[in-house]
C-alpha cells in the first residue's frame, strides 16, 4: 500500500515518480521484493474494490493518462488544511480515492513533469507545469496552462501565489477573479481552508494528480501563426522545463503561416541536461526566421 500511495512503482514493475533510489530488491522483506508482493508493482493479488475505485476515476485517462492521484479535497466545506504550496511535503488524512468524503494528501517526488487539477467529476480540469504553479510568487498574473477542459491548446489564466497569503496558490481554468458562468472561475485548487468552494462542492470535490512521463516522446515547444505572432510562448523556466520533458529529446516548433519548409520543424538534442532552449531558440536565433526576436 505504501508503494502505491507514495508512487514508488508502476503496474508494469518499473519504478514510479516517487522512487527513492536503489532497487526494489534492496528493500525486500524475507527475500520478497515489491515486484513480487505488491499488485501496484506488478505482483501480489488484485484488490477488486481498489481497482474499481481507480477505474471510476475519470481523470486518469485525461490527455493519454499516466496520472497519479496525490491530493484530494472533499466535496464539502473549505479547501484542505495543508499549506505546502504544492511542493508535495504535506501528509494528511487517510489516502483513499478521488471521491472520498474526507480530505487527504500524500507526499510526492518534486521531479514530476506535470500537474493535473480536476474537479471530481472531470467537468473542469487543466494541465500545467510545476514551475507555472509554484516556481515564484505572483499576484493576478498570467500563468501558462498546457491544456484544459476549455481549450486544447496552451493559453494563459491569471492566478495567485502570494507569499503572504496562506491560501495560495489559487489555480483556476480561467482568470481567478473572473465572474460569470464559471463561478470562482472554475477554481480547481486552494490551500489552508480557502473559501472559494462553489465549484469544488458542486462537483464532488477536487483532485491533484502528477505524472513523471508523457504519453508521447515529444512536446510542443512553442507555436506561431506567422513569424511575428506567437500563439504559445512560455517564459524561460517553463520553456526549458518543457524541453526537458521530452523523453526522445525532440523539440517541436509549429508555424502555420510559414513556408512549407518552416511550418513544422523538429530538432533532436543529444543531451537535455542543463540545456537552455530559451537561450538558443529565443535569444540567439534570428527573429526573421520565426524562432524569436533578435
Amino acid at each position: 500500500e505504501d508503494y502505491r500511495v507514495l508512487a514508488f512503482c508502476k503496474p508494469d514493475g518499473s519504478y514510479g515518480v516517487g522512487w527513492i533510489g536503489g532497487s526494489f530488491e534492496d528493500y525486500a522483506t524475507g527475500g520478497i521484493s515489491a515486484r513480487e508482493a505488491c499488485c501496484q508493482c506488478g505482483g501480489g493479488s488484485t484488490n477488486t474494490t481498489e481497482d474499481q475505485a481507480a477505474s471510476d476515476d475519470c481523470a486518469l485517462a485525461i490527455d493519454g493518462g499516466g496520472w497519479i492521484l496525490v491530493r484530494h479535497n472533499k466535496g464539502s466545506g473549505n479547501w484542505g488544511s495543508w499549506n505546502d504550496n504544492l511542493t508535495g511535503i504535506a501528509e494528511s488524512g487517510v489516502p483513499a480515492d478521488g471521491s472520498a468524503a474526507h480530505d487527504w494528501t500524500v507526499p510526492w517526488n518534486s521531479t514530476h513533469k506535470q500537474f493535473l487539477f480536476a474537479l471530481a467529476d472531470c467537468s473542469q480540469w487543466l494541465i500545467t507545469m510545476p514551475s507555472e504553479v509554484n516556481g515564484m510568487n505572483y499576484a493576478d498574473e498570467p500563468r501558462w496552462i498546457l491544456k484544459s477542459s476549455d481549450q486544447d491548446m496552451p493559453y494563459q489564466a491569471k492566478w495567485h501565489n502570494r507569499a503572504e497569503n496562506v491560501e495560495d496558490p489559487l489555480v483556476s481554468v480561467q482568470d481567478h477573479d473572473e465572474s460569470g458562468e464559471y463561478g470562482s472561475s472554475a477554481m480547481l485548487y486552494g490551500e489552508s481552508y480557502a473559501t472559494s468552494v462553489e465549484q469544488k462542492n458542486a462537483h464532488g470535490g477536487a483532485n491533484v494528480y502528477i505524472r513523471g512521463s508523457l504519453p508521447e516522446d515529444r512536446v510542443l515547444l512553442y507555436a506561431v501563426s506567422n513569424t511575428s505572432n506567437l500563439t504559445f510562448m512560455p517564459g524561460e523556466d517553463t520553456m526549458n522545463s518543457l524541453v526537458r520533458m521530452s523523453d526522445g529529446n525532440i523539440i517541436h516548433r509549429e508555424c502555420s503561416g510559414c513556408d512549407g519548409t518552416h511550418s513544422d520543424i523538429f530538432m533532436v538534442r543529444d543531451e537535455m541536461e542543463g540545456y537552455s532552449a530559451y537561450e538558443d531558440l529565443i535569444v540567439n536565433w534570428r527573429g526573421d526566421l520565426g524562432f524569436g526576436s533578435a
